[in-house]
């Protein structure tokens, strides 16, 4: 996939009051959360393309999500600028038949993030020449929301679920290819966007992110706990527990005679 730096230059503004307090800011591209009537806006206020072919179903919160399998969503055509990027996004699935896809671009040896196969089904991650496969991506399909994230750096290309890093391997350089960038689907050669999409995930997607660098591994964990991170002992049985914290800081003691 190519960097979407050069996406900002259709961004006018990122309404950035919207974003939840535990989203990074810095090189935000874009961030989905579909709570809009009309998509289009997306708390962005960018010029997204839909085709007119979306509907929504209830995330995770109450409010809404993409319904991927009666959807054909797609970011506009950006150029490529460097290979420091991250998507983000949380889905929810109780079977997949086949590929499904959380993006896409190009159809023969593009860029994803997607599942491969049905009961014994693979997370797989392809950028450029790399390709990470995450094993037993069926473990997703239990109805319920899953934080997937896909990072490329410099140094590395890493896969995260639900918080914990699934797979890491050596970067690739980015395929550049001046096509739509599908959410949720992908688009066959000769396809017209909309109903021609194909390969759809079997379910629902929210809060899709899209960043201009890599986020660390801290900033991925408080994307899934959806608080900011506050680093202390989070074992219970330590003497400096931290009921306040939410991400383990290595301070934490034990076999003291008493904890006061």
């Amino acid at each position: 996939m190519r960097n979407l730096l050069a996406f900002l230059l259709f961004v006018p503004s990122l309404c950035l009051a919207q974003l939840p307090d535990y989203v990074p800011t810095t090189d935000l591209v874009i961030w989905l959360d579909f709570e809009e009537s009309d998509p289009t806006s997306c708390s962005t206020g960018t010029s997204l393309e839909c085709e007119d072919y979306y509907s929504f179903g209830t995330d995770r919160l109450g409010g809404n999500a993409l319904i991927t399998g009666n959807s054909c969503f797609h970011l506009p055509e950006v150029q490529s600028v460097n290979s420091d990027w991250t998507f983000s996004c949380w889905m929810k699935t109780g079977s997949q038949s086949g590929i499904g896809n959380l993006f896409r671009e190009h159809w023969d040896g593009g860029n994803w993030l997607r599942f491969e196969g049905n009961s014994n089904s693979t997370l797989t991650f392809r950028h450029g020449t790399l390709e990470l496969t995450c094993g037993n991506g069926s473990g997703f399909f239990d109805d319920e929301w899953h934080h997937i994230v896909a990072v490329s750096a410099s140094d590395h290309a890493s896969v995260y679920g639900d918080g914990q890093l699934l797979a890491s391997g050596a970067p690739a350089p980015p395929i550049e290819w001046n096509e739509p960038f599908l959410i949720g689907s992908a688009l066959p050669p000769g396809a017209s966007l909309g109903s021609g999409c194909a390969e759809r995930l079997n379910g629902q997607m929210d809060d899709i992110g899209i960043w201009n660098h890599a986020l660390d591994s801290s900033e991925v964990l408080a994307l899934f706990l959806g608080n900011p991170l506050e680093y202390g002992c989070i074992d219970a049985t330590a003497c400096n527990y931290d009921e306040a914290a939410n991400a383990d800081d290595g301070s934490c003691t034990y076999g003291c005679l008493y904890c006061g």
